[in-house]
């Protein structure tokens, strides 16, 4: 049943869609030409004067280079997929893998379009402009690597928690007390948003970014990652949280080999309101 449910996620229409869609939001933001403003320089009794906030070196060995960023976001959310459809029951978390991946994929092409686009069309300047005068010195705003790190790894943390079923106690015995150990899943479910977080400080550690860059970079990748995650699944405090909306299985947009038997058991009853009136007329 687990592998079925991989299988079932992966070769159908709508991932196919998903994966268009990704490689779209990969290409096109490639047709919005780089603007370049000039540096501020200010003259002051004939001598320029450069703005400090640009006269950062250029970090030749990054904290968390390009290639490492999209190695975690990509390993990250696949081990927890994974785990969630290892450690789930067949009949309810198995359910939920298509609308993982789809909601991941989507989240993740919108925000690289959103960026990209941003980067290009603002043309703000990067903390090195003085330093580094390519066209990387004028895509600041807003972080990548924020944004990236927010979309994977904050929607990680959501379907973590979705899992979790945090929203009710979970009461564990400890001795004669007993403790409900829900706020500390709760907790250990935010992991990667924490790591998200450290790798979006380090772009301003190492002044590849100002401060309002990665501000607005990870608001950008969690709401794309919130929006399409909450499309596919309901709150994360609900009891059924580690469910799909019902739409999603009844209408057979995410497959699963249980789907007729869900369609059965949604299906009314029989006609018991003629069946009540055929009661009703014999007494």
């Amino acid at each position: 049943m687990k592998l079925r449910a991989w299988r079932n996620a992966i070769v159908s229409g709508d991932c196919c869609v998903a994966v268009a869609f990704l490689a779209l939001a990969m290409i096109l933001p490639q047709a919005v030409p780089q603007r370049k403003r000039a540096a501020p320089v200010e003259t002051i009794s004939g001598a320029e004067i450069r703005s400090p906030l640009l006269l950062h070196d250029f970090a030749r060995h990054q904290i968390v280079p390009s290639s490492v960023l999209v190695v975690v976001c990509t390993l990250v959310p696949l081990a927890a997929q994974i785990l969630l459809s290892i450690v789930g029951d067949d009949d309810d978390d198995n359910k939920g893998v298509a609308a993982r991946l789809y909601s991941l994929a989507y989240a993740c092409g919108s925000t690289i379009a959103s960026i990209d686009v941003l980067k290009r069309y603002c043309g703000y300047w990067r903390p090195y402009a003085y330093d580094e005068g390519g066209d990387d010195a004028y895509r600041s705003f807003p972080s990548g690597h924020a944004a990236l790190s927010f979309v994977a790894l904050g929607h990680t943390s959501l379907c973590l928690l979705g899992s979790a079923r945090c929203g009710r106690p979970d009461k564990r015995r400890l001795g004669p007390a007993s403790i409900d150990v829900g706020p500390l899943k709760l907790t250990l479910c935010l992991g990667p948003t924490y790591l998200a977080g450290w790798i979006a400080a380090t772009r301003v550690v190492e002044a590849d970014h100002h401060p309002a860059d990665i501000l607005a970079g990870a608001c950008i990748g969690f709401s794309f990652a919130s929006l399409f995650y909450f499309r596919y699944f309901p709150s994360i405090f609900a009891l059924d949280a580690n469910l799909p909306r019902h739409a999603f299985i009844e209408d057979g947009v995410l497959l699963d080999d249980d789907r007729t038997l869900l369609a059965a058991d949604a299906s009314p009853p029989a006609d018991t309101h003629a069946q009540s009136a055929g009661h009703v007329a014999i007494v």
